[in-house]
C-alpha cells in the first residue's frame, strides 16, 4: 500500500458507520504517518500506509491509559479495524481546540527567545511527569503496543564531517554514554511509559496550555527520551519543570535526554525530508554541528558541562 489519501466518500461513509455528525473536510497534515480529517467535533485518524498501521494499535491501547492517568490528551471515540469501508485501521478522537506549537507563528525554533515559551515549556514538563509517574499499567490483551528503540547517534554522524568536528562529537557521544547505567542500545531498566515522539508538532497550545496528542510511538522505555524533540534550548526548561514535578531521583537524566537528542537531531535529516509539511529544520541550529558546539556552551549546568 502506498501513500494514500484518503477520499471524502470514505470519511462519509466512516461517520454513517460511527453516527458522527458535523463539516467533514481534510486537516493539514504535519508528518508522513496519518491522513487527518475533521468532522464536527472529532478528528479522523488514518494511516496512509501499511507500514504505518501499528502505531494505529499501539494508541488504541496508549490513549486509555494515558487518560485513566488524568494525563492531557484527546479522549479516543472510536479504533475501528474492521478494514469494511477503508483497507487500514482508523482512530476518531475528539477535537480539541488549539494549534500545534509548531505550526504557530512564534514556533519554538532556533530563532525565538525562550521567554515566548516558557510558561508552555514548564506545564509540558510538568505534563510528561504525570505521564512517567502514574501510567503504571496498560491494558493490552493483544500485545499491540509498540517496543521500545532509539536513535544511535553515532552512527548518524555524516561521513563528510569536517575531521575536528567529528572528534568532538564522537567525544560528547562518549562522555554522554559515561551517564548511562545501561547499554544505551539495549533495552532500559524499569518500567516507565513514554511517549515517544512528544515535539512541537504533537503538542497542542490553547491559551498556553499544551496536550499531547499521537500516541503512535508510545511504549515502556527511558523517560528521557521524551525530551529529545525540541531545540536545545529548551530542555532545560522542559526538565527542570519535569524534576520540580516529579521529585525522581535520576541523576543521568540530562545526559541521557542529550544522547536521545543527538540520536534524533542527526538521524532524522537522513531520513526525513525537513521541508516536508512546512517544517524547516529546528532540531538542528542552521549551521549544524560547528554551531551546536557554540550553542552547548551557552546552556547552563549540567548541560555545558560534557563539552569540557
Amino acid at each position: 500500500m502506498a501513500h494514500t489519501h484518503f477520499a471524502l466518500e470514505d470519511v462519509r461513509a466512516i461517520a454513517q458507520k460511527h453516527r458522527l455528525k458535523g463539516e467533514m473536510y481534510p486537516l493539514p497534515r504535519h508528518g508522513i504517518i496519518n491522513d487527518v480529517w475533521r468532522i464536527g467535533d472529532y478528528v479522523l485518524r488514518l494511516p496512509m500506509d501499511a507500514d504505518f498501521v501499528a502505531t494505529m494499535y499501539s494508541e488504541s491501547v496508549a490513549v486509555p491509559a494515558v487518560l485513566k492517568a488524568g494525563v492531557r490528551t484527546p479522549a479516543l471515540k472510536v479504533f475501528d479495524c474492521d478494514l469494511d469501508i477503508v483497507p487500514v485501521p482508523f482512530s476518531v478522537t475528539e477535537w480539541h481546540p488549539g494549534q500545534t506549537m509548531g505550526s504557530m507563528p512564534r514556533a519554538p525554533d532556533w530563532g525565538y527567545a525562550l521567554a515566548e515559551w516558557t510558561a508552555t515549556l514548564q506545564d509540558l514538563g510538568r505534563s510528561i511527569a504525570g505521564l512517567h509517574s502514574k501510567v503504571n499499567e496498560v491494558i493490552d490483551p493483544e500485545d499491540v503496543l509498540g517496543a521500545w528503540w532509539c536513535d544511535n547517534p553515532r552512527e548518524e554522524l555524516p561521513d563528510t564531517l569536517d575531521p575536528g568536528l567529528y572528534q568532538w562529537a564522537d567525544r560528547l557521544i562518549s562522555r554522554l554514554e559515561d551517564e548511562f547505567e545501561y547499554d544505551p542500545l539495549g533495552p532500559p531498566p524499569g518500567k516507565t511509559f513514554v511517549h515517544h515522539d512528544i515535539h512541537p508538532w504533537n503538542v497542542l497550545v490553547h491559551q498556553e496550555v499544551p496536550t499531547l496528542i499521537d500516541w503512535g510511538n508510545a511504549c515502556w522505555g527511558d523517560p528521557a527520551v521524551d525530551f529529545s524533540g525540541f531545540p536545545l534550548w529548551a530542555l532545560p526548561t522542559l526538565v527542570d519543570a519535569y524534576r520540580s514535578e516529579s521529585k525522581i531521583e535520576d541523576n543521568g537524566l540530562e545526559a541521557r535526554a542529550l544522547w536521545f537528542w543527538l540520536g534524533t537531531a542527526l538521524g532524522e535529516p537522513n531520513s526525513l525530508n525537513p521541508a516536508n509539511f512546512g517544517r524547516h529544520w529546528w532540531r538542528l541550529p542552521e549551521d549544524g554541528l560547528f554551531e551546536l558546539r557554540y550553542r552547548l556552551m551557552l546552556l547552563p549546568a549540567p548541560w555545558s558541562s560534557w563539552d569540557k
